[in-house]
């Protein structure tokens, strides 16, 4: 899988292409993704350190990658927004 962002407010989706990511997305908004969306991120993206929060949207400390999220993905959907 990889990793497309399909929004502007960075919504990112776990999708074996892009018209997966477009229709997971549309799917799930009831909208189709605006001009220029979604896009495969770049390595660097990929590769950007966050800050971790838990399922509370809390702090947890540490630091975590959209690689790492994406390497735990078992199917296909919504990945993170939000902080990431």
């Amino acid at each position: 899988m990889q990793a497309f962002w399909v929004s502007e407010e960075y919504e990112v989706y776990a999708a074996h292409s892009t018209e997966e990511a477009v229709a997971i997305y549309t799917e799930t908004v009831g909208e189709t993704p605006e001009d220029g969306f979604p896009r495969l991120l770049t390595d660097p993206e990929l590769d950007k350190e966050y800050q971790d929060i838990d399922e509370n949207e809390q702090p947890t400390g540490q630091t975590i990658t959209i690689r790492k999220l994406l390497s735990e993905a078992t199917t296909s959907g919504y990945l993170c927004g939000g902080p990431y």
